[in-house]
């Protein structure tokens, strides 16, 4: 994992350097652009939003990744331009990503991840609907089979996962998650492990702070 920004120098293309190669990356500049990914499941220079927003497949947001980081194009390097980033790197149990397509079959589970993830986002990558386009956030605290959308005030849909399984998760038959004949992108992440009883010496720190407006 590689949390990071860097300012816009307006070149049309520039590499980022977060240590290693990463398996998703995701940027969002401080301005009203709608946040994107990248995995490693997709074709150099295209780029996913979490949002409707079609995706971007000439290079200009996040056109691939390095060996140490990753490289942008010209609109994620405006000039003046501060953008937030986020890299991570597949394994450990704790991050996987993949693609599928869709079947509109509910039950159908998407397996090999090497975990029971806790936390799973979906995106509709090529339907011609906007609205199937929205991503879908599932985690395992979501109550029986709703999920919510990533970037919209929508209330929960039903029937888009139905739940986590030991090596990955079960779809249902939504258009955002399993729209026929639709290519899918998602990543999904592992939470740590249940510490159960433990025992032994540890610290803590507390303060106060004062707000100065």
């Amino acid at each position: 994992l590689c949390v990071g920004t860097y300012t816009g120098n307006g070149a049309a293309s520039r590499t980022i350097t977060t240590g290693f190669q990463p398996d998703m990356i995701t940027v969002k500049r401080s301005t009203a652009v709608g946040a994107h990914f990248r995995t490693t499941a997709m074709a150099a220079n295209r780029t996913e939003f979490f949002t409707t927003t079609a995706a971007n497949t000439t290079g200009a947001y996040i056109a691939n990744r390095t060996a140490t980081g990753f490289t942008v194009g010209a609109t994620d390097n405006a000039t003046g331009g501060t953008y937030n980033y986020i890299a991570f790197r597949s394994g450990g149990g704790t991050f996987a990503q993949g693609s599928y397509t869709g079947n509109a079959t509910a039950g159908t589970n998407i397996t090999g991840l090497g975990f029971q993830p806790d936390t799973l986002v979906i995106k509709n990558s090529t339907s011609t609907t906007a609205n199937n386009r929205r991503s879908i956030i599932y985690t395992d605290k979501h109550f029986g089979n709703l999920a919510s959308y990533l970037s919209d005030s929508v209330a929960d849909a039903t029937n888009m996962v139905q739940g986590m399984v030991i090596d990955g998760f079960t779809l249902g038959a939504g258009n955002n998650t399993n729209q026929s004949g639709t290519t899918m992108y998602w990543f999904a992440f592992g939470g740590a492990p249940s510490f159960g009883s433990v025992s032994g010496s540890f610290t803590m720190a507390q303060g106060t702070y004062r707000s100065e407006e």
